[in-house]
């Protein structure tokens, strides 16, 4: 090989090293996004709550027809109970004019009611059934409703160990895993009757003149559920003064907090920007420059957010966080270590001007040095949101609730039976609470921040 052959080859060699050393150092340069900006990198969707009712929804109601339920028809039209009956379908014809209705009377089985009066629960005959109307299964009527529907089950809820078991199951099937809601209104009314099955021995107890709790167990679709109950607090409920409602669902807030309405009253190590992404603007998102040589970085922010109603309380203790750190690099996201984040200060409390509304605040904090060298750019999702444990049981559900270690006095002394308890309601209501916490968990804010690093 002649000297020029060898020195044309060198002279390739040397400028193919060139490229492949100039692409190297420019994938070096831009990791983490280093190049300044993460313009292939659009800003995620904001969480949303879904919670539109349902035009035009079939409507279905169950009456309990057990022996139980007869006490409340000793009142006639003027007692509570049938203020309620008479006025259960006045919201279906307010929220959703000329929807079907259908009507129901179970025990252990559910039968459609041929007759369209919708006073005859209000009777005593329509409690004096065959054998199939001895035993109150809501579970059997909860695996019968159509999930699509919204559906109102009128009853005492006295559900035994293994009932209230049956039933908790059905409901987290047919209801919890696929998104829906449950609602329960909660009234007391005057009752003259028989109590049955009360305890493992299944006592039965003679109540004369007393004030007894019924129920409107009422199941769908969020926005269904919560157009039926706020209709019924409106109307018929208003005046009655023993009358309470909760709403269990996959949705705590109208919209989980983010970025759009929060104010930022602190900050430190870090200035609020724009044109780190191709996208700005998104009400979930924020951008930021990190001063490296700072030490600690972050800010402290407050929300104001519209809880949904008749939902549980949460206990501000209760809220977790779950952060993810993402370093972003031209159309890329990969995931880092969070462990450096500290959320914390967290608040969650009505208003005093507006009890409707709640201030939500948290203070977030990170080492400006672990987010990577100059020019890098990142990506902080942070989720809060309560823990099943951080749930608090409204008072009416604690003091309805049987006291079941007070049964065998109640057995020798029929008399002090306390008619106006429920047995298993808070077994109730905790299960089917747990379950759609651990199943969805409905978070109270999520939002995304960018950080460049200077």
């Amino acid at each position: 090989m002649d000297r020029r052959q060898n020195s044309g080859t060198l002279s390739a060699r040397n400028y193919l090293f060139t490229i492949v050393l100039s692409a190297v150092l420019y994938s070096f340069i831009t990791a983490c996004g280093s190049s300044g900006r993460a313009a292939a990198i659009a800003p995620p969707p904001c969480a949303a709550t879904a919670v539109a009712k349902t035009p035009n929804v079939g409507v279905d109601f169950y009456f309990d027809a057990t022996p139980s339920m007869k006490g409340f028809t000793v009142s006639g039209e003027s007692g509570a109970y049938a203020r309620v009956i008479r006025d259960l379908e006045t919201p279906i014809s307010s929220e959703w004019p000329g929807t079907k209705i259908q009507r129901f009377r179970f025990g252990s089985s559910a039968e459609i009611l041929e007759t369209d009066d919708r006073l005859a629960p209000l009777r005593p005959p329509f409690y004096e059934g065959d054998r199939r109307y001895l035993d109150t299964r809501i579970d059997q009527v909860v695996a019968k409703v159509d999930p699509k529907h919204l559906s109102v089950i009128v009853t005492d809820l006295f559900q035994t160990d293994t009932d209230v078991h049956r039933l908790t199951s059905e409901l987290i099937k047919r209801f919890v895993r696929v998104g829906g809601s449950i609602g329960l209104a909660g009234i007391k009314a005057n009752f003259t009757g028989r109590v049955y099955d009360v305890g493992i021995d299944r006592n039965r107890f003679d109540v004369a003149d007393k004030i007894r709790p019924f129920y409107l167990l009422v199941l769908g679709a969020h926005g269904d559920v919560e157009a039926y109950l706020r209709a019924m607090e409106s109307g018929v409920l208003r005046p009655e003064r023993n009358a309470h409602l909760i709403m269990i669902s996959p949705a705590l807030v109208r919209t989980p907090s983010n970025f759009a309405d929060a104010s930022m009253p602190e900050m430190w190590g870090l200035d609020e920007v724009s044109g780190i992404l191709a996208e700005s603007g998104s009400k979930c998102t924020r951008e930021f420059r990190v001063k490296r040589r700072s030490g600690s970085a972050g800010f402290r922010a407050d929300f104001l957010v519209e809880p949904m109603p008749y939902r549980l309380g949460v206990d501000n203790s209760g809220i977790n966080s779950v952060v993810v750190v993402e370093r972003v690099d031209g159309g890329t996201a990969q995931a880092v270590s969070s462990s450096y984040v500290e959320v914390s200060d967290v608040s969650f409390a009505p208003r005093t001007d507006q009890p409707s509304r709640y201030d939500f605040r948290f203070r977030l904090a990170f080492p400006a040095d672990k987010l990577g060298a100059p020019g890098a750019i990142c990506r902080m999702n942070v989720k809060l949101a309560p823990s099943a444990a951080s749930f608090r049981m409204p008072d009416w559900i604690n003091e309805w609730d049987m006291r079941t270690e007070r049964i065998p006095q109640w057995a020798q002394h029929p008399e002090t039976f306390d008619a106006g308890s429920t047995l298993n309601l808070k077994s109730f209501v905790t299960n089917v609470a747990h379950a759609t916490i651990s199943e969805h968990r409905p978070g109270l804010a999520e939002f995304n921040a960018y950080f460049r690093v200077e």
